[in-house]
C-alpha cells in the first residue's frame, strides 16, 4: 500500500478494526503510513488489503488485567470502534451491555494499569458511538440534544459513554466521543455479515429479487454517512489531543429520504442487470415523516472537515461485491 503519510507515523490501536466500520478506519489509517494493531474477536488480517498487526481478544470477557498485557506499547492512540449492534441475535440486550457497555470500562481499565507501567503513558482514546443514542427521528438535532435512547443498541453505547465521562472526570484518561450517523460504503473485508443495513440490504434485494419493496415511508429521512468520511474524521481527532473531552456528531448534516435512496439503488442495479428493477412503496399514501437535521458544525469547525456524497460510487461497489 503507497504510504502518503506527509506527518510522523504513530502507532494506533483499532478495536474492531476488522469491522464494518472498523476496518474502513484501520485501513485509511495505515494508507497514512501510520502503524495499525487491530483487537478483534476473530484477528485474521488474511484479507486486509492493508498491512495490519493483528491482537486477538475480547474487550468483554478478558478481565482488565489480561487485556493490559495484550496492548501494544507506547500507543499514540486507540480508536474503540469494537462494539456488537445486531439486535436481531438471540439474548442481545445482555450481550450487547458485556460488550458495548462492560467492554468499554475493561479497555480503559487496562489502559490504566499499562500507564502504571514505566514509560508508558495514556493515550488519546477515540470512542466511536452513535446518533441514535438521541432517541430522535425528527426535528434538529445537535451535541446538546438530551439523549433518550429507544432501544438497547442506542441505549448501550450510552453506556459506554458514561463509562468514558466516568473515567474522564476520575482518571483523566484523554477521551473524545464521536457520535456517527448511518455510514454507507461496501465491505472492505470478504465475508461481512452487515448485509442488513439498509443501503446494502437495498442491493442485496435488488440482485436477489430483481425488485425492491419498501415497507418504511419513502420520505422517511436519514442521515448517511459515507464510510470513508468517517475514517478521515476519526484519523482528524486523534491528532487533536486538544479535543480530549469532547462530544461531536460525526455526521453529513444533510437528510437523504430512504425512498431517493431505494430510487438510486434500483436505477443502477437495473443498469447492472440489463433490465427493469421495479420499485414500489407499500406506505406512500401515509402522512410523510417530519424533517431531520443532524448538525455537524461542532465537528467541522473544530476540524474544518468537510463530507461528501459518495453514495453512487458506493451502490455500484456494493453491487461488484454481490456479483453484479
Amino acid at each position: 500500500m503507497k504510504n502518503t503519510a506527509t506527518h510522523h507515523p504513530r502507532r494506533y490501536l483499532v478495536t474492531g478494526g476488522f469491522g464494518y466500520a472498523g476496518s474502513w478506519i484501520s485501513e485509511h489509517l495505515a494508507s497514512q503510513g501510520h502503524q495499525v494493531f487491530v483487537l478483534s474477536r476473530h484477528a485474521d488480517a488474511s484479507g486486509a488489503a492493508w498491512p495490519c498487526t493483528p491482537i486477538t481478544a475480547d474487550v468483554a470477557s478478558l478481565p482488565p488485567e489480561a487485556l493490559a498485557a495484550l496492548l501494544p506499547e507506547a500507543l499514540d492512540g486507540i480508536v474503540h470502534a469494537a462494539s456488537l449492534n445486531e439486535e436481531f441475535l438471540p439474548d442481545y440486550p445482555r450481550r450487547a451491555l458485556l460488550v458495548n457497555g462492560l467492554g468499554t470500562r475493561n479497555l480503559i481499565a487496562a489502559l490504566l494499569l499499562r500507564q502504571e507501567q514505566p514509560g508508558q503513558s495514556l493515550p488519546l482514546l477515540t470512542y466511536c458511538s452513535t446518533i441514535h443514542v438521541y432517541g430522535a427521528v425528527s426535528g434538529e438535532i445537535s451535541e446538546a440534544t438530551p439523549p433518550q435512547p429507544r432501544n438497547d443498541y442506542a441505549l448501550t453505547h450510552y453506556v459506554a459513554e458514561e463509562y468514558c465521562r466516568l473515567f474522564m472526570r476520575t482518571r483523566n484518561i484523554p477521551c473524545i466521543i464521536a457520535r456517527m450517523s448511518n455510514g454507507y460504503g461496501a465491505p472492505r473485508l470478504p465475508g461481512s455479515d452487515k448485509w442488513y443495513l439498509l443501503l446494502n440490504d437495498l442491493c442485496k434485494t435488488a440482485v436477489r429479487d430483481r425488485q425492491i419493496v419498501l415497507r418504511s415511508h419513502p420520505d422517511t429521512p436519514r442521515d448517511f454517512i459515507w464510510l470513508g468520511d468517517v475514517a478521515r474524521s476519526i484519523h482528524a481527532l486523534l491528532q487533536r489531543p486538544d479535543l480530549a473531552g469532547s462530544l461531536f456528531n460525526i455526521s453529513s448534516g444533510q437528510s437523504t429520504s430512504i425512498g431517493d435512496v431505494a430510487r438510486r439503488v434500483a436505477a443502477l442495479a437495473a443498469k447492472r442487470l440489463g433490465g427493469s428493477v421495479p420499485l414500489r412503496f407499500e406506505n406512500a399514501s401515509a402522512a410523510p415523516p417530519a424533517g431531520l437535521h443532524i448538525s455537524n458544525a461542532a465537528f467541522t469547525a473544530a476540524t474544518g472537515r468537510k463530507f461528501e456524497d459518495r453514495m453512487e460510487e458506493e451502490i455500484a461497489n456494493l453491487l461488484t461485491s454481490l456479483g453484479v
